[in-house]
């Protein structure tokens, strides 16, 4: 599917989504009639915010032209128009393909310098898979295996601060098996003694990679996770069935068991 389309349904939609909210919390009263001319209004009104949403998620939506976005529909609208829709559609995929590129290239050249400034910090340690991690409160009890389950508390954030998932947020801590999570997890839970307190800081090919995460994590993300272990329940994992009700309390989303297995056991680099 073209992307000019995808955004014309996306426009479409949040126009949707918006009136009909505005129609639940609006003050109206009952037999007020409302003019074509009012209508007209409105809907231009619903369908700007739609526009202005929809490009606030799209790469390089930030650098369009208002102005010309608002001569464009006039001329639409009188039969002026300067393009085909087709022509249109061709023109919106290139060029947010190419702003899309631009700005996954400029994240993974940002995450790629935070984590070689971080690994210079004090504390900071770092496995051969390019996982870095810091003990902020060192635990007493035991270390966790990927056969074991864990509790913990999270809030997880990426380098610019901006926090997109918290279990405190949630109002409780999570349950899980250190193989439900994606492998940067797996790798750094085992790493972690009950009691323990620590940051990870995980390179975007131990989290998302290139494919990023719903709206909230973009492609090529360094991810940052501020982990309490409060258990380490021997022998007990989660069943595989039960994955979905963890990823529902907002567990970072399983990865594939095999790539979880091969980070799992880690020595850390000499610096």
């Amino acid at each position: 599917m073209k992307l000019y389309r995808t955004l014309s349904a996306a426009a479409l939609l949040l126009a949707a989504v918006h009136t009909h909210s505005w129609a639940q919390t609006a003050t109206t009263t009952e037999g007020k009639k409302v003019t074509a001319e009012q209508a007209s209004y409105a809907l231009g009104t619903m369908v700007g915010r739609s526009i202005e949403e929809t490009l606030k998620g799209a790469p390089g939506g930030k650098n369009l032209d208002k102005a010309i976005i608002l001569k464009s529909i006039t001329e639409y609208f009188s039969g002026n128009s300067q393009l085909s829709p087709e022509d249109a559609g061709n023109q919106l995929n290139s060029y947010f393909e190419t702003a899309q590129k631009a700005e996954a290239e400029a994240r993974k050249a940002e995450g790629e310098k935070f984590l070689a400034e971080n690994a210079k910090k004090k504390g900071v340690k770092v496995t051969e898979s390019g996982l870095q991690y810091k003990i902020l409160v060192e635990g007493k009890g035991i270390k966790p295996t990927v056969e074991d389950t864990v509790q913990v508390h999270y809030r997880g954030r990426l380098i610019d601060g901006t926090e997109f998932d918290s279990s405190y947020s949630h109002g409780e801590p999570i349950k899980f098996s250190p193989l439900q999570v994606i492998p940067g997890w797996t790798e750094g839970l085992c790493l972690l003694r009950k009691g323990t307190k620590a940051e990870l800081y995980i390179p975007a090919s131990l989290a998302y990679g290139d494919r990023g995460a719903g709206n909230k994590i973009p492609p090529h993300s360094v991810l940052i996770f501020e982990i309490e272990m409060l258990d380490v329940i021997k022998g007990e994992p989660i069943p595989v069935s039960d994955i979905s009700k963890v990823d529902d309390k907002g567990a970072a989303p399983k990865a594939d068991s095999k790539e979880a297995k091969a980070t799992s056991k880690t020595k850390l680099k000499k610096k």
